[in-house]
């Protein structure tokens, strides 16, 4: 195969919590949900070849390689939901993702990606391609949809850990789905939380207890201030 390093995804193939890396293929990369796609080489599609009709949901690409398309290479009106498409490369064109022949890119972060003649981010062969509430750049030219921007996500740490810090612009910046309402993010989190769906694979929780954390601090700086007063 020429397709697909990690994963050919096509019409009524399914791929489901799964670690797919270090894998190649000489041409192309269903559905895909909650997998991580990362370490892969192809022709077309390093990660993912996603082809007629084939579906992505939640999943993290990154560190894959390939001649066009370094993460995803979709053709055919394949369709990608809240997924991570980060630090993919590809020696030509499309270096986070190239669209072919129609596709849909809804709710999705696509960012720090190279390619080594043009479109480090996205590539689209195709008018009929809509992103959609996506995090990517540059925006100019970017096919149809709405909601996209262009700041930089704020991952935790880019190339190792795609969590989205606090204060990252891709928090509660999606658009809600009614599959959501019994999805989990890459984690295995609500893929919904605080009322609005984030950006990219992973849901962005609080840590829990800071705020009781901080809390007991000022109270603690309090009672001392009352015992230095007495």
């Amino acid at each position: 195969m020429l397709c697909g390093g990690g994963v050919f995804s096509k019409t009524n193939s399914v791929v489901n919590h799964c670690v797919i890396e270090n894998n190649s293929a000489t041409n192309d990369g269903g559905v895909l949900t909650v997998c991580a796609i990362a370490g892969n080489d192809a022709s077309e599609g390093g990660g993912v070849y996603g082809e007629s009709d084939g579906f992505l949901y939640y999943c993290s690409i990154n560190g894959n390689t390939a001649t066009d398309g370094g993460g995803v290479y979709l053709w055919d009106d394949g369709e990608l939901f809240n997924c991570t498409i980060a630090t993919n490369y590809a020696s030509v064109s499309g270096g986070g993702i190239v669209c072919s022949n129609k596709g849909t890119v809804v709710n999705s972060i696509i960012y720090d990606n190279q390619a080594a003649l043009e479109k480090n981010n996205w590539q689209s062969y195709t008018t009929n391609v809509t992103f959609s509430y996506c995090c990517t750049t540059p925006l100019t030219g970017l096919p149809g949809g709405s909601g996209c921007i262009s700041e930089n996500p704020l991952f935790v740490a880019p190339g190792l850990d795609y969590h989205l810090i606090n204060g990252s612009p891709c928090i509660d910046a999606g658009t809600n789905m009614a599959w959501m309402t019994t999805a989990t993010d890459l984690d295995g989190n609500p893929r919904i939380h605080d009322g609005i769906v984030d950006m990219g694979c992973y849901e962005f929780i609080p840590e829990p207890g800071l705020g009781i954390w901080i809390f007991g601090i000022l109270v603690m700086r309090n009672i001392m201030k009352i015992r230095r007063c007495a």
